[in-house]
Order: structure tokens, then sequence, then C-alpha cells
């Protein structure tokens, strides 16, 4: 484009032309009137024009969130949908990081791709995903977590909170992690099982059950568990009874905790059933009294 001073304009047409206004970089801010004049020959048109200069809004940030607290279990993700507004009259690049907990990782997404810095036009608003992923499980509570928005000096912070409920997990083993043992036809076998809580609440209401061969018995002594905390274990006592004409050889035997509020857990035992020795006592005590009766039926008769 060029500058112009005047136009040409042919009988019953008409032509136009740009009109720029730059005001000075110092002018107050106030309402200014200008007039703009087309002037032929023998004739001219005046066109009035109100100018308004506003004081220049300095370059500023700042974010907001309707819901900055989110719930979820010890191994879910957290997601903050954030606002970021550039409330100046100048463009900016602005870069995004945030202050987690060390086991938390936060991640930044704009339309569903990862971001570190996104530009934002004067004016105008970003709508962000602020994703906050644990490393591992959490111990129930709340985690805080800022957010910083910056660009140059300009910045803003945005405070989260990600509130972890705690979820129980049960194991069941042995003390000595051997989940095998012996037992013998006919009798009560103790063994002792241990129910721990490995997770981030209390477990509580917990049932003892059990599945074992057919014509066995089987029961706990406790049957159930008011509350165990995390961290801590209950040795529970498993009182096996084969069948009294149970087969030596390897049977399994199966025990679970079932928690009122989390998964059922469970282990299977390797439970080797052995011949009693009262058969193999009274078997040697039968054939040492036919000898002894065959002994003296020799003494008696052999001598005649």
């Amino acid at each position: 484009n060029r500058i112009v001073g005047s136009a040409y304009v042919q009988p019953g047409t008409e032509s136009s032309v740009d009109l720029k206004i730059e005001p000075p970089a110092d002018v107050a801010s106030d309402d200014y009137q200008f007039s703009v004049i087309a002037k032929g020959k023998d004739i001219e048109s005046v066109l009035p024009i109100e100018l308004t200069v506003k004081e220049r809004v300095p370059a500023r940030l700042a974010m907001s969130i309707d819901l900055p607290t989110k719930r979820g279990k010890p191994d879910s993700t957290f997601t903050y949908d954030v606002s970021l507004a550039n409330e100046g009259d100048e463009d900016l690049q602005v870069s995004l990081t945030g202050d987690t907990p060390g086991a938390v990782q936060l991640t930044f997404k704009l339309n569903g791709q990862e971001i570190e810095e996104l530009p934002v036009a004067a004016n105008a608003t970003q709508r962000i995903s602020v994703e906050a992923k644990p490393l591992s499980d959490l111990q129930a509570g709340n985690y805080p977590i800022t957010l910083h928005a910056l660009a140059g000096d300009i910045k803003a912070d945005l405070n989260l909170t990600a509130e972890v409920v705690g979820q129980p997990t049960l194991t069941v083993s042995a003390p000595d992690g051997r989940l095998s043992a012996d037992a013998y036809a006919g009798r009560d076998t103790p063994l002792k099982v241990i129910v721990e809580n490995t997770g981030t609440a209390p477990a509580r209401g917990i049932e003892i059950s059990g599945s074992q061969p057919n014509g066995w018995a089987l029961d706990f002594t406790p049957a159930q568990i008011d509350e165990i905390d995390p961290g801590q274990q209950v040795e529970v006592t498993a009182n096996v009874h084969p069948a009294d004409k149970a087969v030596a050889g390897d049977y399994m035997m199966t025990v679970r905790a079932k928690p009122a509020d989390a998964t059922t857990k469970s282990a299977d035992y390797r439970i080797t059933v052995r011949t009693t020795t009262m058969w193999g006592i009274t078997g040697v005590g039968i054939i040492a009294a036919a000898v002894m009766v065959v002994g003296l039926s020799v003494m008696r008769f052999g001598r005649r």
C-alpha cells in the first residue's frame, strides 16, 4: 500500500481509501475528535471521527480452576482442567512447570498433546489439562500441587490438592514363607497362617475361610478379624483334619481372607499326608508275638 493525498472518482461511482491513525507513545488516555475532509472542485464532504485512547493494559497472567481438589485411590491419575488467561495487551509465550510430592509425576496437555509451553494471545484464554500420576502407591492423605505459568518476568501460580483415599490390600502367607505342611490321617494338625495388610487403609471385617479335600475338616481360629491397620499382620491358626482313611500323598488346600471393603486374597497350601507310626508299632508287636508263640512251641514240643 502507498500513501495517497487524493483519489479520482468517476461520476456515479465510489472509491475507498484506508485511514491509519498512530497515536504518539506518550499520548494521554482520552477521547479525540478528527475530521476527514474530501474536497473537490466547488464541493466538499466532512466525515467526523472520534477516537478513544485507552491506557495500555500491562502484561498479566492468571490461572484458575473450578475444582482444585480431586479424590482418588493410591494408584489413581488425578486430572485437573485449568484455565490459563493472558489478561494483558501483548501476546505471550508461556512455559508451564509445577511442584509436586516426590512420588508424583506432572504432565501438561493441550488438546490431548503433551506440552511444556504454549502461546497465549493478548486477552485470550487457553484451557489445559494437568495430570498428576503417582509413581508408586501413596499413603492416604492430602498432597499439595502448585502450578507455575511463566512468560519472562510475568508469572501466575495455582494451588491444587490430590486427596488420596486409602485402600486396604491383604496378603495370605505362612510365617516362614513355606506354603506346605505335613499332616496325619484322622488327626488334627494346626497350621500358622499370616494375614497382612500391605495397603494404605485399615482392612475391616475380614472373614477367614478355606477349601479342603472331600472328607477333610478345616476350621480357623480366629475365623473373623475385626481390623488390620496398614503394615500390620494377624496370625491365624488353621486346624486341618485329614480324612480318617486318607491315602498317603500330597493334597491341596486353600486359605482365603475376605475383607468387607477390598478384594479377597488367598493362598494354596500343599498338605502331605503321612501314615501314622501306630500301625508300624502294632505290626511289630504282632510279629514279635508270633515269634514268641513259635519259639515257645519249639521249646515245648522239641523236648519230646
